[in-house]
């Protein structure tokens, strides 16, 4: 009975957010759409606990979720499609138009608010994640056809009466007022293996590859890493640093790098958080890539990026084993690292600290497929 009770609160705590309002609508939750995901997830399995299951009425606002009898049948549903062996991939981890809010009112009393973020798509439909919440884009808003998966795009936004974020304007992508962006997909030739190296102290990182880097204390820190920094910003290299549970003094030391795309968070922020920074990093880094941009993707520890997924999806992220949505994601890394024959590349350096050099998944998963720089 324990095993299986540990079972539900795993699978519940790996739905998304939509899904979990959903579900929590479903079972007769009051205003789902207004709570945290971590406010979802403990009234949900306290429903579980109950034994609640829930009679569905015909008027519901937005998109329908699928309809479930109780607790149970979600568990015995995605039980199922694991039996399947239905592969996990990356797209499928950062699923958000379950609950599309396009058709919800308008709340009168709310002001309209500017939201800046990495968009995300699933199949028509455009989101982004700012300040907690989804923002959602409509395909009838002026420049919704200039828009791209990956691209930074900063909007105006109205609030639902379910506290749903809808844009009514777009005002920005990726830096670029609307009006003067010309939306570009660059075909990069043929893909090779570059003998370019950029400057890293006394060694080198290896351009288009994967780079490992150890340190003791602060990467931030690192002489090295401000070397690198400022060469890629002389050298039109567009640089992305994701780092989650950063140190307040590495915060500190960030804001002298106002030319880079910062994709980190400061220590002791939620699950929910570093999560969406991690995907944020990756579908920007996917995005210069595609628009022909040299880049280079810098993670500040790379075990934390692990721990911080493991967590995300309920596993005790302090375990030598990896869910697998955490090596999904580690894969697609992995794979960002890649140089074309016109000169056009996308690098990516790891830093890890010693702490973890021993660590079987580093050793073994990581590390095997990088150049070891340091």
């Amino acid at each position: 009975m324990k095993e299986n009770k540990r079972e539900q609160e795993l699978l519940v705590k790996g739905l998304g957010v939509f899904e979990l309002r959903g579900l929590a609508r479903e079972m007769g939750i009051p205003s789902p759409t207004t709570k945290k995901r971590d406010d979802l997830i403990n009234l949900i399995l306290e429903k579980a606990r109950e034994g609640v299951s829930y009679e569905r009425t015909e008027k519901r606002k937005g998109r329908p979720f699928k309809k479930l009898n109780s607790i149970d049948e979600i568990v015995n549903t995605m039980i199922e499609s694991q039996t399947k062996q239905e592969k996990i991939t990356f797209e499928s981890l950062i699923s958000f138009a379950q609950d599309f809010p396009m058709e919800e009112e308008i709340c009168k009393d709310c002001k309209m608010d500017v939201y800046e973020g990495i968009l995300r798509q699933d199949k028509d439909i455009f989101a982004f994640y700012s300040n907690g919440t989804f923002v959602f884009i409509d395909k009838a808003i002026e420049g919704f056809d200039k828009l791209r998966r990956g691209d930074k795009v900063k909007v105006e936004a109205e609030t639902t009466v379910n506290k749903n974020k809808v844009a009514v304007k777009i005002l920005e992508i990726n830096g670029v007022e609307l009006t003067k962006y010309q939306a570009s997909k660059v075909e990069n030739g043929e893909e090779i293996i570059s003998n370019e190296t950029l400057p890293f102290g006394e060694n080198v990182v290896y351009v288009g590859r994967r780079n490992a880097c150890s340190y003791d204390q602060s990467f931030i820190e690192e002489n090295e890493l401000s070397e690198i920094l400022t060469y890629a910003q002389k050298n039109d290299i567009e640089i992305i640093l994701l780092g989650v549970n950063t140190s307040y003094e590495d915060q500190l030391l960030l804001k002298q790098y106002d030319y880079i795309n910062n994709f980190t968070t400061e220590y002791g922020s939620n699950a929910e958080k570093n999560f969406n920074k991690i995907i944020d990093a990756i579908f920007y880094s996917q995005n210069l890539i595609e628009r022909g941009k040299k880049s280079l993707f810098i993670i500040i520890d790379i075990m934390e990026v692990l721990y911080q997924i493991d967590k995300t999806y309920g596993v005790n992220y302090y375990k030598m084993e990896h869910c697998d949505q955490a090596i999904v994601i580690m894969q697609k890394i992995m794979s960002l690292g890649k140089a074309y024959s016109d000169g056009r590349s996308s690098t990516v350096l790891l830093g890890y600290n010693n702490c973890d050099k021993e660590n079987p998944f580093l050793v073994n998963e990581i590390l095997k497929i990088c150049k070891k720089i340091k």
